[in-house]
């Protein structure tokens, strides 16, 4: 079957994945998306299949491990190339602060374990951190510790398999979002990885992870997500109280 072939009947989901493109023909979340009736459907599936963190673990986590950080007991990020305009470190004269930049995150990992590294964005405060040692090492640990669950971990470890662990807001370079429960949930890995890919790569995309982040917001209330988010948001706020009106069965752990 060629792309007109495709194009000729369209599906349900033809402008969640095509709208605006005129390069792709074929999208293989169609497979996926195939399987449900319609996209509100398919939404509701989403939904009902994601682990969210339970708020009693949220309020342990605020006041047993953001709440205590210092320079000897620093947050954890995750390392990136992109990210790296926001790692600093201390002049010697203790006056000012220089941008940091590393080849690769063994470098990064290994220099915040022997120096005082600091994680800075415009009009925040400055807060040591560690370089995550592989990427999820500390979040692994952090859901482990408040919900007894373990999930990445290997066969012989984990007692939750192909769940995929995704942040909700993709800020893991902060380090009040990247180790934060509030920030974290986990997806069946045959739906996880479209919370995985750019908004510009489908419809569907862009709107999943706005719906997920009102989901978060009015489940947990972050301190951290300021008015002007809030307004982004305010669509998907008011479909996620919509989403606890009509009795959704949400999962929480």
């Amino acid at each position: 079957m060629n792309s007109k072939e495709i194009f000729s009947d369209k599906k349900w989901y033809h402008e969640l994945l095509y709208k605006n493109d005129e390069v792709k023909t074929n999208d293989g979340l169609s497979s996926l998306l195939d399987m449900f009736n319609n996209e509100a459907d398919f939404i509701k599936h989403f939904i009902e299949n994601t682990i969210f963190f339970k708020k009693e673990h949220i309020i342990k986590q605020e006041h047993e491990y953001f709440n205590t950080r210092s320079d000897e007991n620093p947050l954890v990020v995750r390392f990136s190339t992109k990210s790296q305009k926001h790692f600093y470190f201390k002049s010697e004269n203790g006056r000012g602060f220089s941008v940091k930049k590393f080849k690769n995150r063994k470098e990064a990992h290994d220099f915040s374990r022997k120096n005082k590294l600091y994680h800075k964005s415009e009009k925040e405060e400055e807060i040591v951190v560690h370089i995550d040692k592989d990427g999820n090492y500390e979040v692994r640990n952090q859901i482990a510790k408040y919900s007894e669950i373990r999930v990445s971990q290997g066969t012989l470890i984990s007692n939750f398999t192909n769940y995929t662990i995704s942040h909700i807001w993709a800020k893991t370079e902060h380090p009040l979002f990247f180790t934060a429960l509030w920030n974290v949930t986990l997806i069946p890995t045959y739906l996880g990885f479209i919370l995985d890919k750019p908004d510009e790569n489908s419809e569907i995309v862009r709107k999943l992870k706005l719906i997920m982040q009102g989901l978060c917001y009015e489940f947990y209330k972050p301190a951290i997500i300021n008015e002007t988010e809030i307004k982004r948001l305010k669509t998907s706020i008011e479909f996620a109280k919509k989403c606890q009106s009509e009795n959704y069965n949400f999962t929480f752990i």
